[in-house]
């Protein structure tokens, strides 16, 4: 008896500092990019992905980024492209993000997000 209370007691205390040390990734990115409510802070979003792809960043390297978080881009012209990410559900009313940016062949030279609502 006095062996499985120690191994009980073992085994707590190596699962004690695990716990207590949750990745917090997911926690800081929400509460950066959004307020306790869940409200899109869209200057903090615009900022975060102005710096994540500055001028000289590869086009392809937005491209994959925004197909990753269910958006899409189109060419809207030999030099711009345009993409949207859908930030709410789409429904009668949504909100998306919008990111402009043009390029110099496979370089992004400029990159603008705005905040868009659709409405029915």
């Amino acid at each position: 008896m006095r062996k499985v209370q120690l191994a009980a007691g073992v085994v707590a205390l190596a699962v004690l500092p695990i716990a207590g040390c949750a990745d917090q990734r997911t926690l800081v990115g929400i509460r950066t990019l959004f307020d306790k409510t869940g409200v899109p802070d869209y200057v903090a979003i615009s900022a975060a992905l102005e710096a994540k792809f500055p001028p000289g960043s590869p086009v392809a390297k937005l491209e994959n980024f925004v197909a990753s978080i269910k958006g899409s881009c189109n060419e809207r012209a030999s030099d711009a492209i345009h993409c949207e990410v859908p930030i709410t559900p789409p429904a009668c009313y949504y909100d998306s993000l919008e990111i402009d940016a043009e390029f110099d062949g496979p370089i992004l030279r400029t990159f603008h997000s705005d905040r868009v609502s659709v409405r029915c």
